[in-house]
């Protein structure tokens, strides 16, 4: 069994232009979700009457985190909700979700904001659950 790392410090950041910058607060960190679909290649001289299948197209699903939110804050978690607000001109922007790890192994994607749900309870902060849905194959790279 190899390397095993806390993931607590792992970052998600955004590209603006060269620079890499983080956006603050997150705290779980869900995906990309890679899935493949399949085709039905069975034909009547499939071996045993089973059903015979190909890979087809990867779906790499999305990214989905909760975050403390500052609706005061200025940088990250206002590109976000502005690029939620602003999806009609379907622009893709590329983001990465940075391992604690001590080769700082990433995963670089382009995505768009697919949703921003802030959430305000009684007894908690105020918070904002958020969706990043991938376009393209995210790329596993060291920083």
């Amino acid at each position: 069994m190899g390397n095993k790392y806390a993931a607590y410090g792992a970052k998600l950041q955004y590209q603006s232009g060269l620079n890499w910058s983080d956006i603050a607060g997150v705290r779980d960190i869900n995906g990309p979700g890679l899935s493949a679909d399949t085709i039905d290649v069975t034909a009547h001289d499939s071996p045993g009457a089973v059903r015979e299948f190909i890979k087809s197209l990867i779906d790499a699903g999305e990214i989905s985190f909760d975050l403390v939110w500052d609706p005061e804050d200025t940088a990250g978690q206002k590109v976000l909700l502005d690029r939620m607000l602003l999806v009609s001109d379907g622009a893709v922007h590329t983001y990465r979700l940075v391992f604690k790890t001590p080769n700082s192994k990433t995963w670089e994607f382009d995505a768009v904001v697919t949703g921003f749900e802030p959430s305000n309870p009684v007894e908690g902060e105020i918070s904002a659950s958020v969706k990043l849905k991938v376009s393209g194959l995210p790329n596993f790279n060291v920083m």
